[in-house]
């Protein structure tokens, strides 16, 4: 009874201390720790050349879970940020290659004006891809990345509500 008792008197102090260091580690959140197993809101997304679908234009705060179905015939990726700009009118900068040509424009995802939140990267045409990402109440623009897919379409608009 004893040893059973010592043992109870060093593991729930462990706990204790590892469950705060966990609090303290940066970028690890009691969101993190409180994720339940499925998310509060599933957004299906589909993208095409040259258009992203999501399956809802609005979702509550809280986790959602993006899956992403590259529909099209080359890759894509999906890009979540935050903004209060029109998902039309996002800050570009040019995309050069090893030699500084311009190889196309994307959208400026460190801009001031703009808050990456999460990305799934980029993947080929005929595959999905799943992320599971914390969302604030704010306006969002879900946008493909890749040199010209932006200018030439592939953006929609999500809002975020309490």
């Amino acid at each position: 009874m004893t040893h059973t008792t010592t043992r109870l008197r060093t593991l729930v102090p462990l706990g204790f201390i590892l469950m705060a260091i966990g609090f303290a580690i940066p970028g690890v959140s009691s969101q993190a720790f409180s994720q339940s197993a499925h998310s509060e809101t599933r957004i299906h997304v589909t993208l095409i050349d040259f258009n992203i679908h999501p399956e809802h234009s609005t979702a509550k705060t809280g986790w959602v879970a993006f899956h992403a179905v590259n529909a099209g015939t080359t890759m894509h990726e999906l890009v979540i940020l935050r903004t209060d700009i029109q998902p039309d009118n996002l800050p570009r900068i040019a995309k050069t290659d090893k030699t500084g040509a311009i190889t196309g424009y994307i959208v400026n995802e460190e801009a001031a004006a703009v808050k990456a939140i999460d990305e799934i990267e980029e993947f080929p045409a005929g595959t999905r891809k799943d992320k599971n990402v914390f969302l604030d109440p704010g306006r969002y623009v879900l946008f493909c990345n890749i040199p010209e897919h932006y200018d030439k379409g592939m953006y929609a608009s999500l809002l975020v509500e309490e």
